[in-house]
């Protein structure tokens, strides 16, 4: 009868009606539904703050199912102002204040908004404008984040996701929620579905984290891409794919951002520090994670479930031993891929791809034949097998586009990112982040052999051949190991091509250029190998390096044994002067001769002169006099009269020894 005055226009005696019966009979059944209407018709009347008052006390004393079958007995229309009276009354206390009452409050207030629209069709209207239910249960979330129960705001957050499947705000959330609880594998799986509906949100929500907290999940999200590249290319079945689950940890939320301005008061609370967990909490957590896992769990309809602030978790204490452990991306072994390894697997996924377009392009041509093909027909397990692998790549890019997004100047984030646009055969793209990576640091060789490999894969020799060579000084090992990815027929065009260089190099006089070219050649294709050893001998000569010249051409004359060249000997009797080796220089020259005397002649004549090795061989020759030595003494000799036949000190002493040598057979 009042609820009919009140429709009618009595609202005074509405009102009064109801006191009135509260008074005649205050310990009466059905005392709370009086009390609910008379809350009502307080909201309805713009008396807010009486009338949410008198509802919150009712579901604090009966409970949500009670409120809920009363509030299906009021008209849609009044259902739906309560619900955005309610919320908006939930967000002003919120502003209000931020301690314990006030967050509690703003709970029963959120409660009634969602349990006003449960069982109609207010539940959609948010999805067209308007506040909708999804708001208020984004609101709860927080404010049961705020208190520590994580557990209670994974709830919300789900329940407005089954709402909105597009809330991001729902899905940050939830997996911020999941984050503090060590849920590793879930709170990656979150971020990856918010980040591909509206990355630039997800990255500012990231932004927001506490330092610790945000270098916890991304840590996470980067192993998670890490293995995701890996099962991309595991050509194994599903259940031998190498597993994503998380390194649980127990993390208390601390709220830091009440009062911030320009912010909805309802969205705050799960952008609040994290605190590391310890050492032994975080071996707890993995043991009961691992039987959860092995057990399986059935997580609660969100429905049936009043979120409560009765289980806050313990205080944890933080050691310094575990911060270190999760705070260090850069050098986390799940992110750092050796670059042997990462190379080749990239390589042998390229092929895989290339071999995939052209199987594919094969079925599209023999679509027109009654014949069918072993090539031309994919089977079911083909089909899934391609389905699973674009999932594990799309997911991949889109982590790992959140990460160069999150900090676009972490090298190693742009070149797993690089990995993935090369997997995916986004060459160009791929090479843009590279550069990136070798602009930020230039001393990355995995950066340099990764854009040499693209490039050679897409032909352009010129540039990969200027990209591989600076890895022949760094890392040899390395590109050795680059090549072995490429196929004889490029491994071939990249030696041509360095050739080119190397040779135009060594006109215009840059040695050191030329070196690495020549180095690079004969890595790629052992074709003409003693040619390009005796130029980068020659390049190593002119830069100085008489080590490494004096192992080209010592290679050389070993590889040509069965027929020697005076040239060689000559050039390495030239080295040896240079480092004043002058008796090893002196037999390399008595070798050259002895192969061809008239070439050696020629060459001795340019270089160092003819005049200037006999003083050379004088000089070795009476060291071998002195040091009794005569026969070397007399073969030096020897030698030095075939370059000048007219020089007399060297017949004086060549027939001293002759001499001495006499004695000795006399003797």
């Amino acid at each position: 009868m009042a609820h009919a005055m009140f429709h009618s226009g009595c609202t005074n005696d509405a009102e009064t009606k109801l006191k009135k019966m509260l008074q005649e009979n205050p310990q009466a059944v059905d005392v709370h539904v009086v009390k609910l209407h008379l809350g009502l018709m307080k909201i309805f009347t713009k008396r807010i703050d009486e009338g949410m008052t008198a509802l919150i006390e009712v579901l604090s004393k009966k409970g949500e199912r009670v409120v809920s079958s009363l509030l299906r007995d009021i008209p849609i229309s009044e259902r739906a102002h309560l619900a955005d009276e309610s919320h908006q009354f939930g967000i002003d206390v919120l502003q209000r204040s931020r301690d314990a009452d006030a967050v509690k409050q703003a709970v029963g207030c959120f409660t009634i908004a969602i349990l006003s629209c449960r069982g109609t069709d207010l539940v959609l209207e948010g999805l067209n404008g308007g506040t909708g239910v999804y708001r208020s249960y984004l609101a709860r979330a927080e404010c049961m984040a705020h208190t520590g129960d994580q557990r209670a705001a994974i709830l919300d957050f789900s329940a407005a996701i089954e709402v909105n499947s597009s809330c991001v705000e729902g899905l940050c959330g939830r997996a911020f929620m999941r984050l503090a609880l060590g849920d590793e594998t879930d709170c990656v799986n979150d971020v990856t579905l918010a980040s591909d509906i509206d990355l630039y949100t997800v990255v500012s929500q990231i932004h927001v984290l506490p330092q610790e907290a945000r270098k916890l999940l991304l840590f996470w999200i980067d192993h998670r891409v890490v293995v995701l590249l890996l099962n991309y290319g595991y050509k194994a079945t599903s259940g031998e794919r190498i597993s994503t689950g998380g390194s649980a940890s127990t993390i208390s939320m601390i709220d830091e951002t009440a009062g911030k301005p320009g912010h909805d008061t309802s969205r705050r609370s799960s952008l609040s520090s994290i605190h590391p967990p310890s050492t032994a909490s975080i071996r707890e957590e993995t043991q009961e994670e691992l039987l959860r896992e092995s057990n399986g769990s059935n997580t609660p309809r969100k429905d049936d479930v009043t979120p409560t602030a009765n289980n806050v978790p313990g205080d944890v204490v933080a050691t310094e031993g575990a911060v270190v452990a999760k705070s260090d991306l850069h050098k986390s072994e799940s992110s750092t891929r050796d670059l042997k390894e990462a190379l080749l697997s990239l390589d042998a996924a390229y092929d895989s791809q290339l071999k995939q377009r052209q199987q594919h392009r094969q079925m599209q041509n023999s679509r027109g034949s009654t014949a069918t093909t072993v090539t031309s027909v994919s089977t079911y397990d083909d089909v899934i097998s391609a389905m699973e692998k674009a999932e594990i790549l799309h997911k991949a890019m889109v982590l790992g586009r959140l990460l160069i997004s999150v900090d676009d100047t972490n090298v190693t984030w742009h070149g797993m990112y690089a990995d993935i646009l090369i997997v995916k055969g986004d060459f160009d793209e791929a090479l843009r982040h590279l550069h990136v990576v070798m602009e930020l640091n230039p001393n990355d060789v995995t950066a340099v052999a990764r854009a040499g490999l693209i490039n050679v894969k897409m032909n352009r020799y010129h540039v990969a051949s200027t990209l591989l060579r600076s890895l022949c000084r760094v890392d040899r090992s390395g590109l050795v190991y680059v090549l072995k990815a490429l196929d004889p027929t490029r491994r071939r065009k990249l030696a041509d091509e360095s050739l080119n260089h190397a040779e135009e190099f060594s006109r215009e006089g840059k040695y050191s250029e030329a070196r690495d070219a020549y180095s690079l050649s004969l890595l790629a294709d052992a074709s003409f190998k003693t040619d390009k050893l005796r130029k980068r001998s020659k390049c190593n000569a002119k830069v100085g390096d008489t080590a490494k010249a004096i192992v080209d051409i010592t290679e050389v004359i070993k590889e040509t044994t069965k027929r020697p060249l005076a040239i060689d000997y000559c050039s390495r009797a030239s080295i040896y002067l240079m480092e004043g080796k002058e008796f090893q220089a002196c037999r390399d020259y008595a070798a050259a001769i002895d192969i061809d005397r008239d070439q050696a002649l020629t060459l001795v004549h340019v270089k160092p002169g003819r005049a200037s090795l006999c003083e050379i061989f004088y000089r070795q020759a009476m060291e071998s006099y002195e040091r009794h030595n005569f026969q070397e003494c007399h073969d030096l000799c020897e030698v030095a009269l075939s370059v000048d036949d007219n020089d007399i000190p060297m017949r004086k002493l060549r027939a001293r020894a002759k001499r001495e040598i006499s004695k000795c057979v006399v003797q």
